[in-house]
């Protein structure tokens, strides 16, 4: 494995990607619908915040069934506006366009999604 050196001030290690990544890979492990993707944390605005940890196989169904509702397919371009962060984003905005094979366009802002959308229809891959 690469060097790691340490600051001679007794400060923070540094290292590079370069000597974080010369050892030998973690190779491919078989993953499960049932495997921990992620956890979501509420906002706690109705009492404590809590985590909730949902699967990849929770993920897959949702955006499964969205693509069963929809007819998204690789011509079709979303324009993004929530926080990615956000769990409806996560699972509509980005998981099921992909899952569709679509495109992601991401407005600048709020107050820039009015002139966001021509862009974001005609700025299209083919």
């Amino acid at each position: 494995m690469g060097r790691i050196e340490q600051c001679d001030h007794g400060g923070p290690t540094v290292a590079s990607l370069e000597s974080l990544s010369s050892g030998d890979s973690a190779g491919i492990v078989e993953g499960s619908r049932d495997d921990l993707a992620t956890i979501i944390y509420t906002s706690g605005t109705t009492g404590m915040s809590k985590g909730v940890m949902l699967t990849h196989g929770n993920i897959l169904a949702n955006g499964e069934d969205a693509l069963n509702a929809l007819t998204l397919n690789d011509r079709d371009m979303t324009l993004s506006h929530l926080p990615i962060a956000h769990s409806f984003e996560r699972t509509a905005g980005y998981y099921t366009v992909m899952m569709g094979g679509g495109t992601i366009a991401f407005a600048e802002s709020l107050g820039q999604i009015a002139s966001n959308l021509p862009r974001s229809t005609t700025d299209r891959r083919c």
